[in-house]
């Protein structure tokens, strides 16, 4: 059997924080319209509810992800991987914001274009972050 080494570790947790982050949106994304429709203002409390478990997940994948990059030095890796890896981590910032956006604001264009821009954002940077690893 393969022994666990630290960046196993830091990599395992990196890939639970990108999935409850970006899995977390998909599933709420999906019931939006169901709890809309079917229950008189309980969207804002279990979107309230998700963001407890999100944010968190957010900075483990951001605390994970720097503890990886030290282990890499891009420069070794050619540009094609540092232009990727700067695209990656700009798209992470995008959907930090985009998502701070959509959970801040009672606008209803604001709350629509953050959450999907977010989730593109974030899908985008998990499909990089899959072929950086790669």
């Amino acid at each position: 059997m393969i022994s666990p080494s630290y960046q196993w570790l830091v990599l395992v947790v990196h890939v639970l924080g990108v999935t409850v982050w970006v899995g977390g949106q998909i599933t709420l994304a999906t019931l939006v319209k169901t709890l809309r429709d079917n229950s008189d203002g309980i969207l804002p409390l279990v979107a309230r509810r998700f963001a407890l478990t999100a944010w968190p997940a957010f900075g483990v994948m951001v605390i994970s992800g720097v503890l990886l990059l030290l282990d890499v030095d891009p420069a070794e890796q050619g540009t094609a991987y540092a232009a990727t890896l700067a695209v990656k981590l700009a798209l992470v910032f995008v959907a930090a914001i985009a998502v701070l956006a959509h959970s801040m604001s009672n606008r209803r264009v604001i709350i629509a274009i953050g959450g999907a821009v977010g989730l593109l954002s974030s899908l985008t940077a998990l499909a990089l972050g899959v072929l950086l690893a790669a």
